[in-house]
Parts: C-alpha cells; sequence; structure tokens
C-alpha cells in the first residue's frame, strides 16, 4: 500500500478511536456509571469544542489533506504534530490508567491509539524521506 495512503488511513483510525473514547464514556451511563464532571453546569464547555475540533475533525481533515498535499513543510508539520499527539496520547493512556484502572474498554482503545500514533509517526518519517 502507497505510504501516503496508509498515513491518511492512520489518521481517520485515530479519529474514529476518538470517537468512540467518547462513546464509550456516554456508555458507561447505561451501567450506572456517574460520568458528570466536577462543576458540570448543563452546557458544553468551549475548551471541549476545541478538543473536539482539534483532536477529531482536524485529525480527518489531515487524513484528507494528506491524499492532496505532499510538500515538505506538510510532511513536517505532519511529523510535529503526530509526535505531539502520541506524547499526549500516552500521557492519558497513563493517567485512565491511574484514575480509571477498571475502564479495561478504556484503557484497551487508548493503548491501541498510542500503538497505531507510533504506526503514524514512523510512516511520515519515511515519506518525509521521499523527495517531495
Amino acid at each position: 500500500m502507497n505510504i501516503q495512503y496508509r498515513i491518511a488511513f492512520i489518521w481517520l483510525i485515530i479519529a474514529v478511536c476518538y470517537l468512540f473514547h467518547s462513546s464509550y464514556h456516554l456508555g458507561q451511563a447505561a451501567f450506572g456509571v456517574d460520568i458528570k464532571i466536577k462543576g458540570a453546569i448543563g452546557t458544553v464547555p468551549l475548551t471541549m469544542h476545541i478538543m473536539r475540533v482539534v483532536l477529531e475533525v482536524f485529525s480527518m481533515l489531515l487524513a484528507l489533506l494528506t491524499l492532496y498535499i505532499t510538500s515538505k513543510g506538510y510532511k513536517l508539520f505532519l511529523f510535529i504534530w503526530a509526535i505531539i499527539l502520541l506524547l499526549l496520547n500516552l500521557v492519558h493512556v497513563g493517567e485512565t490508567l491511574y484514575k480509571e484502572p477498571g475502564d479495561i474498554s478504556q484503557a484497551v482503545l487508548l493503548s491501541f491509539v498510542v500503538v497505531a500514533n507510533i504506526f503514524l509517526v514512523l510512516d511520515i518519517k519515511k515519506w518525509k524521506a521521499v523527495a517531495a
């Protein structure tokens, strides 16, 4: 498979996993798990909207743009962004394992995101080495 398509596919996998992550939290309510956040006031805060756009929508946008943009600058941006995301995902896995050790489905999903993110970084690194 062409590395460019593989990178786009991994971005989509990561975006879908972020959506699953949210739905897993909502699904816990069916089993009586209180999902209220301390200090919740009944509206979605602006920061949550920003986080969703940056993580979910932006990942899907990067998947689409990766199919059409091959410049050195874009590849460098993707590489740096993928590394930042990998570090954030690693911290989030650690946080989840520490704060919610019984939440097996989230731990497995978030660990999968880290593995996908590692493959993403490695593939972008290979793609960067190819002349634009």
